[in-house]
This record gives structure tokens, C-alpha cells and sequence, in this order.
């Protein structure tokens, strides 16, 4: 029998919503009207989407209190995903169904008869059902059905943003609770602890530190509700929020539902990936699993990830702090992170992903673990550190980022170790390169040959000529396809080298900060996958390749930074003539020179972004053609005040009537155009 406290029978009575509602009314009315009660013509199911603690079962409570009485029958079935899992779990939950919604009394059998009853007894009814904290889709089939009347409304609260897809809720109908705004989560706090005027300081840093989340500030503020007279105690609960056990509990059903591929991923981004761009840590995990992209997308379906407009990973910081518990507690030391030293590290622990900041290592053999596959250098000094050296880490490691570390490359070595290696990052490193007088080649040559690399990151390093970048390009072997190079720093390169084209699988170039690059070469025209190509603060390019037109596959972006207006506007002209029709991200940010642009962009016909921040000469838009062409552009970016001439002057952008631009002019953001004007009113470093 399913537990008392998990399913409760509510014979048509209000239910307990809370004891200090906050937040409540703004939620509550969005989701009634959401379910459209005016309309009798067919079921509506809306879902309340959040990760645990958030509120979603209080604010399903609210709206059946409000509108239960508006049907013939109304059930609300509580933790449907712990009571589902109980002995007989779904047929005790259809009987409910079926004794709220008709008062059936009978015994259900199995699932297969709980539906058939469910269709004799409930057809055609108006009711309300509210099915609380469903997590699998077997709950929606056995309790959802076409036995719903036509005016009957549907209310799932879940973690899983799958389940709220599966059960057919159109996306205008999901509604994603976030969290408390600061004043609610100070109103929130204050009448559960009730703290006294020299504890405002400290009762202000504990509401930050639960960042919105509303369990956390009920446990924590009635847990000081009575230690008026203790500080440390205040002090404890600031630092031990997302230890506490009613919090940890609500979070970690989450991460249990999840597979052994999805915990390590989440677990990665917990210890290292937040804050990172998404792509290159997928290229690592991509080398070790084999459904990371559902991985990934589960997660954020789960909430325990957000990726944010720019492919950043972000956490809530409850949700990341249990990570980092998880993986120190349950995982025995398999990731060391953050401000691990090398005290932390002992013979014994089995690391299989390290982060290592500062400090001294006598031998990098150390650092050897046979399942190490991230390795994350920082201002680390190994005595007489060569790339000799590092190949006495594990053919296990497929991520290695080194930064502000010393090299001493060895002269003719064969470097066997890091083959399986697929990215590698040099950031702030210096390098010894020399050259090897016999063989004339850079000497770190064969280790590189040896990797398996899939993306390679070389920012700001030290001691790399052109031919040491040269002989890089001309190892056929690499088949990179993603490739960042931030050469500021390096006087003699004012150009790439002509064996860059023979990275055939290359689809990411960042050449962002290369300011010395005067051209590109014709060869990168036959890189024929590239997808992606930044320019941004190349500010020396003259002109662009001819053979750029090759690039049938560029969608995801080309930047320009500072360029001179003339060759830009010139540059500008050849681009949109030739046949780029993938091009989707387009960015000429602060081109100050510049004060027209050619009506060819029209050409571009999937353009979605369009960023013209800190073109301060630009006079209008009229000249950049007819816009309604550009039925794909979400964004189009400018500073207002920096671009005064642009005032009144944007006729050509479908959709704009004299009120919309009085907005605009103000300062306001559009959001009922088709895509979204970026205002910016000001000039600083945007």
C-alpha cells in the first residue's frame, strides 16, 4: 500500500499551501492563465518545470485552491514519482484517480484495467488533475489518457522538462520557476528566523548565499528562529547551506535518476566546467562515452545545467556545491579540483581528472594515474620540464591544458606517451623552442605528431616562431577540427602559413587578437567544413581571400573588430556578393570609420545576428536594403547614442512604427517584433 504521506485523498477541501506565502500571486495567475478556463472546447495541460525545492508543488496547491471548484471532480496526486516506485505504486495511484474522480471504490488490478476504468468511469467528465513531481514517462501513460473530458485541464510539476514534452505540453504552456527575486527571498527569510536588527548584515549574506531558492531559505531561517543569542550558530548556516540535509536531500533525487554517463558529465562540470564554453568539453567527453549530446541535453531538461546564449555552462550554485560533494564524498578522490595543492595528492588516490594551481612538482611521474584523463596544469614548476617529460603521462589522458608553465623542449626525442590526447590548451606558457640543427625542424614536432587531436588552443605563449607554427600545420595526421590561435604577442608573425589548408577536418578558427595578421591564404578556401571563422581584432587585414566563397558550410559567425572602414566597407561588399548563404552570425563591433553599408547584405539570406556596437559613424539603415529579406535575423545590435545618425533612420527594418522606435530611443528592448533590437546607451568597452 503506498504510504499515507505520499498520497493523500482531499474530498473537494482546500490544501495547505504555506506558512509564509511569498511570491505566490505573480506565479499562481500566470498559470491560470495558462489553463484558459474560458475555453470549453478542449483539454489544456500546462507544467510547472524546476528542480527541487524551488516551489512546484506549492504553486500547483494555490492554483487547485482557486479553481477546483470550476469542475465536476477534482484529484491531485502528490509525489507521483516516490509513490510510482512503491509495491503497486501506479495502481494505487489510478485508484485514487478513479475514487476522486468517481467514486469508484474498487480495487485496480493492474495498469491495463486501471486505464480501461478510467475510460467506463471518467469519460467525458470535466475534472482538474494535478499530478505532482512526475519523473518517467510509464507515470504519464498510466495516468494520462484520452478519457479526459474536452474541458478538462492538466497540471504536471516536474524536474524533467522530457516529461512535460512527452505528456504533449506546448511550450507557451511551461512554465519554469526560477526562484525567488532578492526582496521575496529577504520577506521569505525574515518570518521564518525573525532576526533582530544586529543580525541584519548577516541575515542579508545568508539570503545571497541561498540565491533564490526557497526551501533553503525555510529550512535555514526556522533553524534560526530560535538562536537569537548564538552568532556562530548565524555564522555555521552561512557556510554550510547546501550541506544541510533536507536541501542535499531534495537536490540529490535528481542526480540519482541519472544514468553513469550523465552523473560523470554532470560531475565534470560541477569540478571544472562552469563558466567554460560548452564545445571543447564535449569534444573530451565525446572521446570517452557515447551519448553525450542527450546527455547534456538531459541535464539542462533536468535543470541541474543551464547553458546560457553564449554556450557557457552555469549551475545554480546548491546544485553545483552538491557536485563537488558528491564528487569528493562518493567518489573517493577520482577528481581533484579548485585549490587542490600538491599535499593533496598521494601515491594512493586514484585520480582520473586533476586540476593542479601553483607549486612545486620534482617529477612529473607524480601526476601519473592510469586513468588520468584530465590533467589541468596552472603556474605549476616541474624541475627541467620538457615535452620529453610529459610523455610520461598516460595514453589515458585525452584533455591537457597547461598554463604559465616553463618548457625546455629536448633535442631528437620520441615522444610515445599522451597518443590518444584529443585537446590540448598552452595558455601564458613559455617555450625554449630552438631549433634542432641536424634535422632543421622545431623540436616539439613528433610529440604533437603523436596526439590524436581534435582541438588545439594556443593563447598568449611565449617562444613559438613561425616556423615552429608552420611545421605545426604541415602534420597531416592531426585532424583538428577545432583551432584557436591569439598570437599578439609574437612580432615576425604577420601571416599564416600556407600548410594551415592542409587541416582539412578544420571547422572552428579563432584567430581573435591576431593583430599583426595582415592576410589570410588562399589555401583556407579549401578547408572546405569550416563552419566558423573570427577575425575579431585583425585589424591589420587588407583585404579577404577570393576563394572564401568556397566556404560553403560557414553559418556559425565572421567578426570583424576595428577593421579600417575602407578596406571594411570594401570587404563588406565582396562578402555579401559571394555565396555565403549559411552565414548566420555576423559581427563588425566598433568599425568606427564606418558610415555606410552595401545593400548586398540582402544576400545573406539566414543571417540571425548582427552586431554594429560602437559604429559611431554609421548614419542610417536605409542603405542596407530592403530587410524584410532577412527573414531569419533574431538580433540586430547598436549603440544608440554612439550611433546618432541611426535616429529615425532605421525605416528599412520591417515591423517598426513610430511607437516602437520611441522605445527604442529610451532605452527599451522590443519584444514584439520578430527578432530582438540590442540597445546599448553607452560606449564603454561593450
Amino acid at each position: 500500500m503506498v504510504a499515507n504521506d505520499l498520497i493523500k485523498t482531499f474530498d473537494r477541501v482546500q490544501l495547505e499551501v504555506a506558512k509564509h506565502p511569498v511570491g505566490m500571486d505573480s506565479v499562481k495567475n500566470a498559470l491560470i492563465q495558462k489553463l484558459n478556463l474560458n475555453s470549453v472546447k478542449e483539454v489544456i495541460k500546462v507544467g510547472i518545470w524546476a528542480t527541487g525545492g524551488i516551489g512546484k508543488t506549492t504553486f500547483a496547491k494555490a492554483v487547485y485552491n482557486q479553481i477546483y471548484t470550476d469542475f465536476e471532480a477534482a484529484s491531485f496526486l502528490f509525489n507521483v514519482g516516490t509513490a510510482a516506485k512503491e509495491s503497486r505504486g501506479l495502481t494505487n495511484l489510478q485508484k485514487k484517480i478513479l475514487k476522486d474522480l468517481s467514486k469508484y471504490g474498487g480495487e485496480v488490478d493492474s495498469i491495463d484495467e486501471g486505464i480501461s476504468l478510467f475510460r467506463y468511469h471518467l469519460r467525458g467528465k470535466s475534472v482538474l488533475l494535478i499530478l505532482d513531481d512526475v519523473d518517467a514517462v510509464v507515470q504519464l501513460n498510466a495516468l494520462l489518457g484520452d478519457w479526459l473530458g474536452c474541458d478538462s485541464r492538466v497540471i504536471i510539476t516536474s524536474r524533467d522538462k522530457h516529461i512535460l514534452n512527452v505528456a504533449q505540453i506546448s511550450y507557451e504552456c511551461i512554465h519554469k520557476v526560477s526562484g525567488l527575486e532578492i526582496n521575496e527571498s529577504i520577506q521569505l527569510f525574515n518570518r521564518h528566523a525573525s532576526p533582530s536588527p544586529e543580525y541584519e548584515e548577516l541575515s542579508k549574506r545568508i539570503v545571497e548565499a541561498c540565491k533564490g531558492h526557497p526551501l533553503s531559505l525555510e529550512v535555514v531561517g526556522s533553524f534560526l528562529s530560535d538562536k537569537h543569542n548564538d552568532k556562530n550558530c548565524w555564522t555555521e548556516a552561512l557556510h554550510n547551506i547546501p550541506l544541510n540535509p533536507e536541501i542535499h536531500e531534495r537536490l540529490y533525487r535528481s542526480y540519482s535518476a541519472l544514468s553513469d554517463e550523465e552523473k560523470e558529465i554532470y560531475l565534470d562540470i560541477a569540478c571544472f566546467f562552469i563558466g567554460e564554453e560548452k564545445t571543447l568539453p564535449i569534444v573530451f567527453w565525446k572521446s570517452l562515452y557515447q551519448m553525450v549530446d542527450t546527455a547534456v541535453s538531459n541535464l539542462s531538461m533536468k535543470l541541474l545545467i543551464n547553458i546560457d546564449d553564449k554556450g557557457l555552462f552555469d549551475m545554480h550554485d546548491h546544485v553545483g556545491d552538491m557536485g563537488r560533494s558528491i564528487a569528493e564524498k562518493e567518489k573517493k578522490g577520482a577528481r581533484i579540483w579548485e585549490d587542490a595543492c600538491l599535499s593533496s595528492i598521494s601515491n594512493s588516490t586514484n585520480f582520473s581528472r586533476l586540476r593542479l594551481n601553483g607549486g612545486n612538482l620534482q617529477r612529473l611521474e607524480m601526476l601519473y594515474r592510469p586513468s588520468l584523463s584530465y590533467l589541468h596544469l596552472e603556474n605549476v614548476h616541474v624541475e627541467g620540464m620538457t615535452m620529453d617529460t610529459l610523455a610520461t603521462l598516460p595514453p589515458s589522458l585525452r584533455w591537457l591544458r597547461l598554463e604559465k608553465c616553463h618548457f625546455a623542449f629536448g633535442i631528437n626525442s620520441r615522444y610515445s606517451g599522451l597518443v590518444n590526447n584529443i585537446w590540448l590548451s598552452l595558455q601564458k606558457c613559455q617555450f625554449a623552442f630552438g631549433m634542432d640543427s641536424a634535422r632543421r625542424k622545431p623540436r616539439y614536432s613528433r610529440f604533437v605528431d603523436n596526439m590524436k587531436l581534435k582541438a588545439m588552443q594556443i593563447h598568449a605563449c611565449e617562444g613559438i616562431d613561425s616556423v615552429s607554427i608552420s611545421s605545426l600545420f604541415s602534420l597531416a595526421n592531426i585532424q583538428l577540427q577545432h583551432l584557436e590561435l591569439d598570437l599578439e604577442s609574437y612580432s615576425g608573425l604577420n601571416n599564416l602559413p600556407d600548410t594551415i589548408g592542409i587541416l582539412s577536418q578544420l571547422q572552428h578558427l579563432d584567430l581573435r587578437g591576431y593583430v599583426r595578421l595582415n592576410n589570410l591564404p588562399d589555401v583556407i578556401g579549401n578547408i572546405s567544413q569550416l563552419k566558423y571563422l573570427d577575425l575579431g581584432l585583425c585589424g591589420q587585414i587588407k583585404n579577404l581571400i577570393d576563394t572564401i566563397g568556397n566556404l560553403s558550410a560557414l553559418e556559425l559567425g565572421m567578426h570583424w573588430q576595428t577593421i579600417p572602414a575602407a578596406a571594411l566597407e570594401l570587404e563588406l561588399g565582396r562578402v555579401y556578393a559571394l555565396e555565403l548563404g549559411r552565414l548566420q552570425y555576423l559581427n563588425i563591433k566598433r568599425c568606427e570609420s564606418l558610415n555606410k553599408l552595401p545593400n548586398s547584405i540582402t544576400n545573406l539570406s539566414q543571417l540571425q545576428y548582427f552586431n554594429l556596437k560602437g559604429c559611431v559613424r554609421l548614419d542610417n539603415l536605409h542603405n542596407i536594403g530592403n530587410l524584410s529579406q532577412l527573414t531569419q535575423l533574431q538580433d540586430i545590435g547598436f549603440d544608440f547614442l554612439s550611433c546618432k545618425g541611426l535616429v529615425g533612420g532605421y525605416g528599412g527594418i520591417p515591423g517598426f512604427n513610430a511607437r516602437e522606435r520611441a522605445d527604442i530611443e529610451e532605452g527599451g528592448e522590443n519584444q514584439n517584433l520578430g527578432f530582438t533590437v540590442s540597445v546599448t546607451l553607452n560606449t564603454a568597452d561593450n
